[in-house]
């Protein structure tokens, strides 16, 4: 938003930030069919970041206490001084994502600027407003350069359905897709 002037005293300026427009982490805590984990290992390849993350978020987010390949549940939480739980449920906040076990503090910068936390497990991603890497993330069909190219362009598709005319490779993930955005910080 335009900086605001305070009656002489000084400016605020403030900025929205669209959550619908990245990655929910927490898609993970339902994902049973492991959609969202092979998305979010894709989004991990691109951003040259350890592949064992996708294991340690789904850990952190999913309800049941089995390991995900090099994930962690409780056993190894509890090791740790002080000793503490996976949360086992939907992350509140990316800061948690300091709490998981072993992992590089610049990764998790790194993934931060790419991911976010919606309570709503089954938002949805506007594709009138999202990240070039989210978008890339969806399927092993859908190439960067296109990626990119859609979200440099301006964009203000009425309909879903609009949206996956003008790119056919999104057909197969038309239903994680919106046009609109319920999460904001």
């Amino acid at each position: 938003l335009l900086p605001l002037d305070l009656d002489g005293i000084g400016v605020m300026q403030a900025y929205v930030l669209d959550l619908n427009r990245c990655f929910n982490l927490n898609w993970l805590a339902d994902d049973t069919n492991n959609h969202q984990y092979r998305r979010l290992q894709r989004l991990l390849a691109h951003l040259l970041l350890s592949p064992d993350l996708a294991d340690l978020i789904k850990d952190w987010v999913d309800s049941d206490e089995q390991v995900t390949g090099l994930g962690a549940e409780d056993s190894l939480y509890q090791l740790r001084t002080p000793p503490y739980y996976a949360a086992n449920q939907p992350m509140q906040d990316l800061s948690e994502l300091n709490m998981l076990i072993d992992v590089d503090p610049i990764e998790v910068q790194t993934l931060s600027n790419h991911v976010c936390t919606v309570p709503d497990t089954k938002s949805k991603i506007n594709v009138n407003t999202a990240a070039a890497e989210t978008l890339y993330s969806l399927d092993n069909a859908i190439s960067l350069q296109d990626a990119q190219a859609i979200a440099q362009a301006s964009r203000n598709y009425q309909t879903v359905a609009d949206f996956v005319q003008n790119h056919p490779e999104f057909a197969v993930v038309q239903q994680r897709l919106s046009v609109t955005s319920e999460y904001f910080l």
